[in-house]
């Protein structure tokens, strides 16, 4: 069989770098680079689709970039440039948020070799070698890191590349490990080979009712193929990764905040009991909820959301947004050595921060509108100054917040249903997912809100954020209204209701969209703070139950009565009075037909 072609993304700073490598990897036939970049706002771009490569491909699944990549080689240099260690990691960590399949290799300097490649290593990605390696080395390394194993170099700079053998830290004990190694990633691949093309021909389907059943088998061999992916795992002899690939052994502890969501297989989930300690649990609930932000993203409910406005590209960017800082928020609680009654006490900083830092960086800190009076905008300074109000009508609305962040944190126990769950319990980690999902869909909201209020029909806005379908001036004071409603409504109908009933209601992912859940929950306390119209809403609800099952047994009487009157009394006079009438014609009818046939004869 012939060797397979690895198609290779370069990003370093420095075009000569690059060209020596382009043309020192085109002799070699199994080594193809497809795209260069010089940025990482340029290397998101060709991975996303929306830049200008070397050459054309077909896009892939959601989950995968736009452009077929086997591997990313990342180079970066000493200093302050573009490309800096620090930025360089900054754009592993994203590459790993947004695209987990994807292998990444670093190439460093030698001088700082084993100081880089611990840092990069525990950001995720699958390699780190050297600037100053023989070629023939580099790509031993490219060619192991994109076969689906890792390649670390931790050489000092008096050591030479004869010394690589006993660096490399992947490289099987024996020959049979060799073999089975090699079987084993086979066959992991064959299977997420598999399960992307069946996501990419789902991706074809219309609404119509042949293609939602073909879209069910589909969904179904999807799930087959994934319980045989985690079967696998879980069989595969001790010492291999989860992703089947020779890997040091690094435990939930090794991994910093920002770079837990590197699982090649969304729905390769540990079970909650299999968990060891609290970063683990975060990490299956990060991974589970960024596998549902790549679903279907669409609002199913008839109650609008100021994401809804948002092109599906946008919404799930600013989701992964939130929930990357959310899981950076952890992180610092976690180092800060919070305790548990300061999460209650920090709740609206946390949450106020969050919101903040996810607006930032969804609409970028420079980001400017141009306006013939006032001249250049700065978008974020303005949005920032609606602060105290989306704080108040979204941020601090959000229910159980205290109770997810002390359970990830503290391992204290979440109530469900008024029974204590302990961490790690299927039913502690569907409760959290849900309050996690709910969490991300209002941060988003309250990111959106404020853009809406201030530069709702601006026409740059409209091109960068808006979906086709709300880009009209009417559409857009349209759903501007409807979110006016939502609010009053909420806040004098649905809000004091669902306080009396006792429950939150939540909003989540579902795979085929955005849905609504209500959980219980005792609010007694807010019940008691209820005034004026809201506690009014409450009186009625109290009123109705105390009167409707009354006027409902008073209305089924009178209509037992009604109805036997109808049927006993009216209903037999008629029959009656219909069966004299028949008679009466019977007997002349007779009578007739005997005096016709007296004279006959």
């Amino acid at each position: 069989m012939s060797n397979p072609v690895y198609r290779l993304l370069l990003i370093d700073p420095d075009p000569v770098f690059r060209l020596g490598l382009r043309a020192w990897f085109n002799p070699l036939v199994d080594l193809e680079v497809v795209a260069e970049a010089d940025t990482a706002a340029q290397a998101m771009q060709i991975l996303a689709g929306t830049a200008p490569v070397l050459e054309s491909s077909q896009p892939l699944s959601p989950r995968q970039p736009a452009l077929k990549i086997d591997l990313v080689v990342l180079g970066f240099n000493i200093g302050q440039g573009s490309l800096n260690p620090a930025s360089a990691l900054e754009l592993c960590q994203q590459l790993k948020f947004q695209y987990p399949a994807l292998p990444i290799l670093a190439i460093g300097f030698p001088q700082d070799g084993t100081e880089f490649s611990v840092s990069f290593s525990r950001a995720g990605i699958q390699g780190y070698c050297q600037k100053g390696q023989p070629p023939e080395e580099l790509a031993i390394a490219i060619r192991q890191v994109a076969s689906g194993q890792t390649y670390w170099s931790n050489l000092p700079q008096n050591r030479n590349a004869s010394d690589l053998s006993s660096t490399r830290i992947d490289r099987p004990t024996s020959i049979w490990a060799a073999i089975g190694q090699n079987l084993y990633w086979s066959g992991i691949q064959q299977i997420d080979a598999a399960l992307g093309d069946l996501e990419m021909e789902r991706e074809t389907f219309s609404l119509s009712t042949a293609d939602l059943i073909a879209k069910a088998i589909l969904a179904g061999r999807m799930r087959e193929l994934s319980a045989a992916r985690w079967l696998v795992n879980r069989l595969w002899q001790p010492g291999q990764s989860r992703s089947g690939r020779s890997s040091p052994s690094f435990t939930p502890d090794d991994f910093p905040s920002g770079q837990s969501l590197i699982a090649p297989d969304r729905r390769d989930r540990p079970p909650a009991t299999s968990l060891a300690n609290l970063k683990t649990i975060q990490l299956s609930l990060f991974n589970t909820t960024v596998a549902k932000i790549q679903e279907n993203l669409a609002n199913l409910t008839p109650t609008v959301l100021e994401i809804d406005i948002l092109r599906e590209a946008q919404k799930r960017e600013l989701l992964y947004i939130v929930l990357r800082q959310i899981e950076n928020s952890l992180s610092e609680l976690r180092f800060a050595e919070t305790q548990l009654h300061q999460v209650s006490e920090k709740r609206a900083i946390i949450l106020r921060d969050v919101w903040q830092l996810s607006l930032t960086e969804f609409f970028g800190k420079y980001y400017t509108l141009t306006d013939p009076k006032q001249g250049n905008i700065g978008v974020v300074d303005v949005l920032l100054q609606d602060t105290e109000e989306i704080a108040a009508t979204i941020l601090n609305k959000i229910p159980q917040v205290v109770e997810l962040f002390s359970h990830l944190l503290f391992q204290t126990s979440l109530v469900i249903d008024s029974q204590p769950y302990e961490v790690g319990t299927p039913e502690a980690m569907y409760r959290a997912e849900i309050l996690l999902d709910n969490l991300l869909i209002q941060i988003a909201n309250a990111v959106m809100q404020p853009l809406l209020n201030h530069f709702a029909d601006a026409e740059a806005v409209k091109q960068k954020f808006y979906t086709y379908n709300l880009i009209a001036s009417r559409d857009i004071e349209r759903f501007r209204n409807d979110l006016s409603w939502k609010y009053r409504l909420e806040t004098y109908v649905a809000e004091p209701q669902a306080i009396f009933e006792s429950r939150h209601v939540l909003w989540g992912f579902a795979g085929s969209g955005i849905t609504q859940i209500s959980i219980y929950a005792p609010r007694t306390q807010e019940l008691q703070q209820l005034q004026g119209i809201r506690l009014a809403v409450t009186l009625a609800l109290e009123l109705q139950d105390a009167i409707a099952p009354r006027l409902r047994s008073a209305v089924a009487f009178l209509g037992s009565g009604v109805v036997y009157v109808l049927t006993n009394v009216v209903g037999r006079g008629i029959g009656l009075i219909g069966r004299g009438v028949l008679q009466g014609i019977g007997s002349a009818w007779d009578e007739n037909r005997f005096k016709a046939k007296g004279r006959s004869q």
